[in-house]
């Protein structure tokens, strides 16, 4: 945000993957990662623990994380594992770690990335974080490895979802027989979606179908499908033609069909998801940057106010923890 403020120039659509460190580099990270890990008290275990977590994960959640970068996943994992990329994990934990305290166990191929990624989710406080050994980790690939995007596991519904195929929803569009309510976010919706939808945040669909002509079929659509298949099914009670485009929006977008961008459709506002100052009205966007960055420079101060906060932040000693502090203690150049 500060290089946007400063009125500096951003890349878009560049994807540039940092080369593989050599022996000596991944040596002292490994070494690195091993202190960060082992101050965070952090738990590595070995495959018989992992099977016994995995044999009570039935009555205690847990989740099984591969951290490396998506592409390396693709080319190869355990079966079962997520992918979570490490900074991912730690930056938007909410978004892949759905239960207080569960276990969560991580594990990469270079003993680096797993347990640095561990180390900060121990600060965070609320989860049970263990990192896979490295001999646990490399008989896992030599046992249940697979290739390919992570796979879609959905707890089947008692009612059975009805699906409808891109193009049959586009002509039923065209013919006045079909309305298209997006599910997924806002956010998205303004992007871009379906010509002619609605958004309907989820939480408020339930109340809003009878609001619609029982002549027309409603077809609910979402990122990917999935929630849009998992509501159409709850909801078919209440409304038995109600069905889900197969594939979702993606599909829509990926086969060329009409699309459309912005609010006007939207019947229940932007509550359900946070809008950054990026996505803020163009005459507002440097104040709404400015406040997020004074809001971000005052997290410690507001953690520390928190009575009942659980982040505990470490101090890493480290070389370039010592420079920035050197730095931040030296006086500005800059005369007043």
């Amino acid at each position: 945000m500060s290089w946007l403020l400063a009125g500096l120039e951003i890349e878009h659509g560049e994807i540039r993957t940092a080369p593989r460190p050599d022996a000596a580099t991944l040596a002292t990270a490994r070494g690195l990662a091993a202190a960060a890990a082992r101050k965070a008290q952090v738990p590595v275990i070995d495959g018989a623990t992992l099977a016994l977590l995995e044999r009570e994960s039935d009555e205690h959640t847990l989740y099984r994380f591969d951290v490396r970068d998506p592409l390396e996943y693709e080319a190869g994992h355990p079966s079962g594992w997520r992918s979570a990329p490490g900074g991912q994990l730690v930056q938007a934990t909410d978004e892949y770690v759905g239960t207080l305290h569960a276990r969560v166990v991580l594990r990469d191929d270079d003993g680096v990335r797993a347990r640095m990624t561990a180390s900060w989710l121990r600060q965070l406080g609320y989860l049970d974080v263990h990192v896979l050994d490295d001999a646990a980790s490399a008989a896992l690939t030599a046992d249940t490895y697979e290739a390919g995007p992570e796979p879609l596991n959905i707890r089947p519904h008692g009612a059975r979802t009805h699906w409808i195929e891109p193009d049959a929803l586009s002509r039923a569009i065209g013919e006045g027989k079909a309305q298209t309510i997006d599910i997924d976010s806002s956010l998205a919706f303004r992007r871009n979606h379906v010509a002619d939808a609605r958004f309907i945040a989820a939480s408020g669909l339930r109340a809003r179908l009878d609001g619609f002509p029982r002549d027309q079929q409603i077809v609910l659509t979402s990122e990917d499908g999935v929630l849009a298949g998992l509501v159409a099914a709850e909801l078919s009670a209440h409304r038995p033609d109600i069905a889900a485009l197969i594939g979702g929006t993606r599909r829509w977008i990926a086969l060329g069909l009409p699309l459309e961008s912005g609010d006007s459709n939207n019947l229940t506002g932007d509550d359900d998801a946070w809008y950054s100052p990026y996505h803020a009205e163009p005459g507002r966007v440097a104040e709404q940057m400015n406040a997020y960055l004074a809001w971000e420079l005052e997290l410690v101060e507001q953690v520390e106010r928190d009575a009942i906060a659980s982040i505990n932040v470490l101090d890493f000693e480290t070389a370039t923890a010592k420079r920035s502090r050197e730095r931040l203690s030296e006086p500005s150049s800059t005369a007043a």
